[in-house]
């Protein structure tokens, strides 16, 4: 029975369901020219079709690839007829009446072209490549399968290419250039063999041979990535290790590789197998800043390590993934830094509480509108007071316990809220109530007085006021009588409230909750808060009107820019702007940013203004004058790479690859 194999070219971007094969075996022998960004050679899998013989075999071709013929298992060719359908751009062979036998081996010659763009999600240059093989990037038709009972593959390469995968690959020098190869005759992931970096004279760095119970490596190009800062990462990233294990009982393994390759088209995403992460490089890793290492909102190394160490989860909850991470990061830089805490709470807290609508942290599940990170700051601070609450040496214990708990199963609030009383010795129900099933937050406005007694005594007179939503919260009070300071703990649970302390002498000052133990709304965030809820009306919901208003509002109750929130509130308008399609009023707007002083967490927006005033250059046909715009902005970004990221990135993507503007970059998150 004659054969055909249909190549079908579907124009939409998502593919059509695949029904899952198995594999018997598969293996690739190709050939990579970097020069040329190619990958050519031949593809040959054997497919076991007991259970479905009478089925049509489909699978997805890669976009990069072309095939030049398909052979079956008597090396005669099949013929292939091109149709197109109307629901992916990607292109998919379909044998139309397969043979009868159980095993269907198909031997297919192919060249794949990839992208030269470092930026690329798959990319090819004469120095360095990535090729990811993941559930949504992938360089190689896997039939739907996840694995095979034999792989194998050969890649030679005609440079001195060094090359890196999950599993141990073994590589050896030829004549013109490098021979690696890998085979197993046993079941293995597709992801583990066929995720690949290749860099030319990579540079390598470890803390191996210390004393480190969780060693740390970093694979890096010989330029871009600042080997101090590789050498400051690995210490730091072993001693968290060695915190976090001892915090949670959980052992950290036995280490941990990265891969840095490419550059990161906006935020960092690392891919990870057994213990070797993929990495791609960023501006931020090209000098060493010491400051860097104990900047809590820009350490992701540290939250990645964080990972390891969370209770298990079904992916369902942000709250024992990120919260639980970022509380451990938290708890750590904490402790190695103790000067930073004060700042970094208000950071946590101006992160935390906004006007835009939030979902409650027990609803936790991962949305399109892109909530996790409201919940995931959120998470951290319950946790924080969680261990206020209970106390540190009690808290440990129950992370202990939770670890152990659900060292195989997905975590669950019963069983932690269970944790928690047990270590409090009384219901927490109030507490759950408050901080898991609500998402608003407490705000506290605090009076004090004192009085002499008539044997000398200071009374002193705490009056402490609940506006909006009344809580139940014990707060600690803070009394200062010269160097010396008492701290009382109060119970707030009413509208107003009275609180008497007798002393020897009255105070200097009454101060509640100086260092921000209790997450709760302060008044000089308010009008900041306006700013960030505009931004998250513009790039969660994409919601113009709103947007606006939220910055509008913050204009009028700021008029002077006290708060710093001015660059934030004309970057988020001039987006709405440019979103309506007025451009004019847009670069008015990006304009006015570079006009006014900015807080330290907004300064970053001005130069977001200057890349987005380049974006609407280039669309109106002023190339100069926005690649000129784009090299300021890199020029600029550089005396802070790791604030100013997001923006050089994105100026040198554009350099690099020009392209016109889209209407969702408006809504982008910067």
């Amino acid at each position: 029975m004659k054969r055909i194999l249909w190549l079908l070219l579907l124009l939409s971007a998502s593919l059509p369901a695949q029904r899952t094969e198995r594999i018997v075996s598969y293996d690739l022998r190709a050939a990579l020219n970097g020069r040329t960004g190619t990958i050519a050679g031949v593809l040959t899998v054997a497919l076991d079709r007991t259970t479905a013989r009478r089925e049509p075999l489909a699978f997805a071709v890669p976009r990069q690839w072309e095939i030049a013929a398909v052979r079956d298992h008597e090396n005669e060719t099949v013929d292939l007829e091109r149709s197109s359908a109307e629901q992916t751009g990607l292109p998919v062979v379909r044998i139309d009446e397969p043979e009868d036998a159980d095993t269907v081996r198909l031997t297919i010659e192919f060249t794949a072209r990839f992208d030269s763009s470092r930026f690329a999600g798959a990319f090819i240059t004469s120095n360095e490549l990535f090729l990811p093989c993941t559930d949504s990037l992938g360089w190689l038709p896997l039939f739907g399968a996840v694995d095979a009972g034999r792989v194998s593959f050969e890649l030679t390469s005609d440079g001195e290419m060094s090359f890196f995968a999950a599993v141990p690959l073994d590589s050896q020098a030829t004549e013109r250039g490098v021979r690696c190869s890998f085979s197993a005759a046993a079941p293995v992931q597709f992801s583990e063999v066929f995720t690949l970096a290749g860099i030319v004279r990579p540079v390598r760095v470890s803390n191996a041979g210390s004393d480190s119970l969780s060693p740390v490596t970093f694979i890096i190009p010989p330029t871009g990535f600042d080997r101090q800062y590789a050498e400051a990462v690995c210490r730091q990233l072993s001693d968290a290790a060695s915190f976090f294990s001892a915090r949670t009982g959980k052992h950290p393994g036995p280490g941990v590789t990265y891969v840095i390759a490419g550059n990161a088209s906006g935020a960092p995403e690392a891919v990870e197998f057994n213990g070797t992460i993929f990495h791609r490089g960023s501006p931020a890793y090209s000098r060493f800043d010491s400051a860097s290492l104990h900047r809590f909102g820009y350490n992701h190394w540290l939250l990645e390590t964080a990972r390891r160490f969370v209770p298990v989860t079904a992916d369902s909850t942000s709250f024992f993934d990120d919260g639980f991470a970022s509380y451990l990061v938290h708890r750590f830089l904490s402790e190695r830094f103790p000067a930073q805490v004060q700042q970094e709470r208000i950071n946590a807290i101006a992160n935390t509480l906004t006007f835009f609508p939030q979902p409650p942290v027990n609803a936790g599940h991962r949305t399109p509108l892109n909530t996790d990170a409201i919940v995931a700051y959120r998470g951290r601070y319950i946790l924080l007071m969680l261990e206020y609450l209970l106390g540190t040496p009690a808290f440990d214990s129950v992370i202990v316990r939770m670890s152990q708990r659900f060292s195989a199963e997905p975590a669950s609030f019963e069983v932690f809220r269970q944790l928690c009383e047990e270590e409090y010795g009384t219901p927490l129900g109030w507490f759950f109530d408050q901080w898991f099933r609500r998402s608003d937050a407490p705000e506290y406005v605090m009076q004090w007085s004192h009085a002499r007694t008539p044997r000398g005594m200071s009374v002193v007179t705490v009056t402490v006021e609940q506006r909006g939503v009344q809580f139940r919260m014990p707060l600690p009070v803070h009394f200062t009588f010269g160097r010396r300071t008492i701290v009382k703990r109060i119970l707030a649970e009413q509208h107003r409230q009275e609180f008497t302390f007798v002393f020897p002498t009255p105070p200097s000052t009454v101060e509640l909750d100086p260092q921000y133990t209790v997450l709760r709304w302060l008044l000089e965030l308010r009008i900041s808060a306006h700013a960030r809820t505009a931004l998250q009306y513009l790039t969660i919901a994409r919601d113009i009107e709103n947007a606006e208003r939220e910055a509008q509002y913050t204009l009028q109750l700021d008029p002077n820019n006290s708060t710093g929130s001015a660059p934030l509130v004309y970057f988020v308008l001039g987006n709405c702007a440019a979103a309506k399609g007025e451009p004019v009023k847009a670069k008015e707007y990006f304009q006015k940013t570079l006009t006014f002083g900015a807080a330290a967490e907004m300064e970053q927006y001005k130069l977001l203004s200057l890349l987005r005033t380049a974006n609407l250059l280039q669309a109106e046909g002023k190339q100069e004058e926005s690649a000129a715009l784009y090299r300021r902005v890199i020029a600029d970004g550089m005396a802070d790479p790791l604030l100013y990221e997001h923006a050089i990135i994105k100026a040198e993507r554009r350099l690099q690859t020009p392209a016109g503007n889209s209407e969702d970059q408006w809504f982008a998150l910067p």
